[in-house]
């Protein structure tokens, strides 16, 4: 882990260029070695960084960074579909056509779904499930699924690879 190395290291001597990718993804960790690059790159002219994000606040970013250059890249957008499950329906009897179309009205910003009787222990499981009957039952496609940490995206992905080894 980098933060731990600039405990014994705070100038990031071993390294030319630092790369923190998905800076928006913001924790304490992150913000910590944020606060020790700034350090060490005031006292390293060679030392470069490179922060990267798709939905950053740049002016914020570039202030914090002594007012470094931005440079802007065009992502390319594509189409998405964006479905929810009903809240009220239980793990065994999802199926694709329950899901529902996320519709967001022009004088609506707010994106809450109504979450009544949903089981928050199983969600996982349950979007976990809806992910496999997906990827079985519609055509070809990518799949995005948002969890809320590393611990449930590493178990996500452990238990898909052991249905796909079924």
């Amino acid at each position: 882990c980098l933060l731990r190395e600039t405990l014994r290291d705070p100038l990031f001597s071993r390294y030319k260029v630092v790369v923190l990718d998905e800076a928006h993804e913001r924790s304490v960790n992150t913000d910590l070695l944020f606060g020790l690059l700034r350090k060490a790159l005031e006292k390293r002219p060679d030392l470069k960084a490179i922060v990267t994000s798709a939905t950053l606040d740049v002016v914020k970013f570039s202030s914090f960074f002594n007012n470094c250059p931005v440079l802007t890249i065009p992502g390319t957008v594509y189409p998405v579909d964006v479905y929810y499950l009903p809240p009220k329906l239980s793990g065994s009897l999802i199926t694709v056509g329950d899901l529902q179309p996320h519709v967001q009205n022009e004088d609506d910003d707010s994106q809450e779904i109504e979450d009544e009787g949903l089981d928050q222990d199983n969600y996982v499981d349950r979007a976990l499930d809806l992910v496999y009957k997906i990827h079985r039952e519609l055509p070809e496609g990518d799949i995005l699924l948002f969890l809320t940490g590393q611990e449930e995206i590493d178990m996500a992905c452990r238990t898909l690879k052991a249905k796909e080894q079924l």
